[in-house]
């Protein structure tokens, strides 16, 4: 697959994060070998630790030119020409050799979207980053990776002319260029999802987010409620109502996530990764592991570093 790409769009830089004064939003459009998702690394050797980062970015990266693969937390993906990502704050993500690709990567706070009237928890394609999509890679056709491209290239514009009102533009482009790919991908995401659930309740959404911000196993439903300002069961229904899941196995699932992601992308011991995620101990850690996973926390960063060619076999 090949692209119009008139002016070379794909190499050149905008950083829409300076010069914004007290305005509260972020964003930011640059080419692959400048990306800075806080959970993109270049090489697959892991790091010695999984710091947060500092401001709560969601991701879109998308490819215009170059194949191979990438790696997303515990799951292996295959790029190419028309290949979109879509990333929430605190994943892990390993493109090796990134240079050899060209494309952009799209970097958004959630204070972006939600500007003036705009809810971006019920915005169509946001469940594309909450972790209710069943993947996380998609690959667009070529009439459609076409248009993902001029409005990559909007946003771009937008920002160098600087008209008035450039800001409420730049947050319009990115609304489209979501609900460009939402539309695109159809019954590939979670589109029927999305509009089954297109009366979600916010407060819901807010949860899981809290949750996933910092999986701790120590957090409890009650507490999570209190900081919501609602009783535990009424959490607790709608929750239950909204997703299939009790808050507590919400947890249980970001706990296991977070674990499975230091296992695989950092070289940090069994027991501290047990300490940061609140568990009393290693062993209680080791036994928790393994009756969700049927593997050791030690099995599993081998056997999973190994199947996705994040190390020799």
């Amino acid at each position: 697959m090949k692209f119009s790409t008139k002016d070379s769009p794909i190499r050149d830089s905008v950083d829409l994060n300076s010069d914004t004064g007290n305005l509260e939003f972020d964003l930011s459009a640059v080419p692959l070998h400048s990306a800075r998702h806080p959970g993109l690394c270049a090489a697959a050797k892991p790091d010695s630790s999984l710091g947060r980062p500092g401001v709560s970015s969601y991701g879109i990266i998308f490819i215009t030119q170059g194949e191979g693969e990438c790696v997303v937390d515990a799951q292996a993906y295959r790029l190419g020409a028309g290949s979109v990502l879509f990333l929430r704050p605190n994943q892990r993500v390993v493109i090796d050799s990134i240079d050899a690709y060209c494309g952009f990567e799209i970097l958004f706070s959630e204070a972006f979207l939600t500007l003036n009237e705009v809810n971006a928890y019920r915005l169509p394609g946001a469940l594309l980053f909450d972790g209710s999509s069943p993947q996380q890679c998609y690959d667009l056709a070529s009439a459609d990776a076409e248009r993902a491209l001029k409005i990559i290239q909007d946003i771009k514009n937008e920002y160098e002319l600087r008209h008035p009102a450039y800001v409420t533009a730049l947050r319009s482009f990115l609304i489209v260029l979501l609900l460009h790919f939402w539309r695109a991908l159809g019954s590939q995401s979670t589109q029927g999802l999305e509009e089954a659930r297109s009366g979600q309740s916010t407060l819901v959404t807010r949860y899981i987010r809290l949750v996933a911000d910092e999986p701790r196993l120590e957090r409890t439903v009650a507490g999570y409620a209190k900081e919501l300002g609602v009783s535990a069961s009424h959490l607790h229904e709608l929750v239950k109502d909204a997703t299939g899941l009790t808050p507590i196995a919400i947890i249980q699932r970001e706990v296991i996530l977070e674990a499975k992601r230091q296992l695989i992308h950092t070289t940090r011991q069994v027991a501290d990764i047990a300490q940061s995620l609140s568990f009393k101990d290693a062993s209680y850690f080791g036994r928790y592991f393994r009756r969700n996973t049927k593997m050791t926390p030690g099995k599993f960063r081998q056997v999973s570093r190994r199947s996705l060619g994040l190390e020799p076999a």
